[in-house]
């Protein structure tokens, strides 16, 4: 038996697409339905690594979570990762394949298409229900040819659609009538409802609204949501680049956290369980003056890290690390953050600069491989203050790190698709002040988290309270509030009865 499908698709990009999806996906699976998520293509700098060693969007990732299924690489079978303003890294089946330009990926979708419609047989032959996300807007009517993601896809399998608007943007009517007008009728005719999203307010003075939109459309509203606070991961770290304070820090004189808002800078979601901490104040920065505030610096993954190693130093940056590790402070380098920490950066893959000395505070040194070393890890930490801790985690790099004399900071073993597990040495670390480590992940060890904030409070000498919280439990949760919001303002049943008319 085939499953069946419904598509999410979006008058914009952050409309709320992948909110529903998570919603729904728990409503599915509170009863009883085997329910998996799907994008058939996704540009996004947040990525994570499957159990088999694929790389795949954190946004299908979280949508796994959601339905309490484990996430696999065909859930999202391609995966564009921006290297430059014009072109990306093209993952396929959770590897990289080729570097390519918008013009030129565009000549390479026909190809790709039988890619994304294999994955999607794939886990209608093996689930229930299957929840797609589409992206952007449906409605890019110069994209449409071999279209991988929205309503062409859509309409190849038959599958129904229902369009979100966020009112928030403004002009919410005119963009869900424009979505449906402009598309031409064999995939207009696929969106079978829309819902209104972020509302506030009394819902009376909406409804005359809903209802000419749904006579001139010829599409029922299934429904508004109420904009809420509710926290699930964010889609992508290019969603939050201008952003300067992210989290609250409501408790009295809280740790200071800066994450240091590279040009580049990816797995942002790495910090999210900082975010949710009342006692951390988080902040993604640019600003030298806030990095030497800071109890901790962060120098956080990116795509390309000796390109953002140079803006670093343009900008001063690199002295204002400095400043901060002489005065105290405690400084975490996570992948492309580590490298940069370190000694020199050989890098003839991603940016052909053959030699670059790195900022030279730990003493490591990095060479790139056009080979991309993606696997779970699970270990302890081996040296310093916080030894014995376990943790777990994954890693994404090609740059490949030597310790030159650091003490390691974890004993890890990893596991890499179907090759035997390998115990290795992973990180460094010096005097409990400059953490270097290429495991993204981190703080969503609970135990970890804990005892690292509480070391860097002492430094700082602040207090600083555990608040016992586990991460993992807190998402859950916040998956079953989505999925009861989305019960109590939308006709949900009626949704999801959809593809039983619909899918052949």
């Amino acid at each position: 038996m085939r499953g069946r499908a419904l598509m999410i698709t979006g008058t914009s990009s952050s409309a709320g697409k992948s909110t529903l999806v998570c919603a729904l996906g728990r409503i599915l699976s509170d009863n009883g339905v085997q329910v998996a998520p799907f994008k058939g293509q996704n540009m996004a700098l947040n990525s994570m690594v499957t159990r088999s060693g694929h790389e795949i969007a954190r946004a299908q990732y979280s949508q796994a979570l959601a339905c309490r299924v484990e996430a696999e690489v065909e859930m999202n079978p391609v995966l564009l990762k921006p290297t430059s303003e014009h072109s990306s890294q093209v993952i396929v089946m959770g590897n990289p394949r080729f570097e390519s330009s918008g013009v030129s990926f565009q000549g390479r979708k026909k190809e790709l298409r039988t890619v994304v419609e294999g994955a999607l047989e794939q886990l209608l032959s093996r689930y229930e229900f299957v929840l797609l996300e589409g992206a952007g807007s449906p409605a890019e009517i110069n994209l449409l040819d071999n279209d991988l993601v929205n309503l062409g896809l859509a309409r190849r399998f038959n599958i129904p659609s229902v369009l979100i608007g966020d009112i928030e943007r403004g002009g919410v009517f005119a963009s869900i009538f424009g979505t449906i007008g402009i598309l031409p009728t064999e995939l207009s005719e696929l969106i079978v409802g829309f819902v209104v999203n972020k509302f506030r307010g009394q819902i009376e003075i909406l409804e005359p609204g809903l209802r000419e939109l749904e006579e001139r459309s010829g599409v029922q509203c299934f429904g508004v949501l109420p904009y809420t606070k509710v926290q699930i991961p964010e889609e992508d770290s290019l969603s939050a680049q201008g952003l300067h304070r992210r989290s609250r820090g409501t408790t009295v004189n809280p740790l200071l956290v800066s994450v240091v808002k590279l040009p580049f800078l990816s797995n942002l979601s790495d910090f999210d369980p900082l975010e949710l901490d009342d006692g951390v104040r988080l902040s993604l920065t640019d600003s030298a003056d806030d990095l030497l505030q800071s109890d901790l610096v962060v120098l956080p993954g990116t795509k390309s890290t000796v390109v953002d190693l140079e803006w670093l130093r343009d900008v001063g940056l690199d002295e204002a690390i400095t400043l901060a590790i002489s005065s105290g402070k405690v400084v975490l380098g996570i992948c492309g953050g580590y490298q940069m920490l370190g000694k020199s950066i050989s890098d003839g893959v991603e940016s052909d600069r053959q030699f670059s000395l790195g900022l030279g505070h730990l003493n490591v040194r990095t060479t790139f491989h056009c080979e991309k070393v993606l696997r779970q890890v699970k270990g302890f930490v081996s040296n310093g203050i916080l030894q014995g801790v376990a943790i777990d985690g994954y890693q994404i790099h090609k740059g490949v790190v030597d310790n030159l004399g650091e003490s390691a900071l974890f004993d890890v073993t990893s596991r890499e698709g179907s090759a035997a597990a390998i115990s290795t040495s992973e990180g460094a670390l010096s005097q409990d002040q400059i953490f270097g480590t290429s495991i993204h992940g981190l703080f969503e060890n609970d135990r970890f988290r804990e005892r690292f904030l509480l070391h860097v409070a002492q430094r700082s000498s602040k207090s600083y309270v555990s608040q016992g919280r586990n991460y993992r439990e807190i998402l859950d949760m916040a998956y079953d509030d989505v999925a009861k919001v989305a019960k109590e303002a939308l006709r949900v049943d009626e949704m999801l009865e959809l593809p039983k008319y619909r899918y052949p």
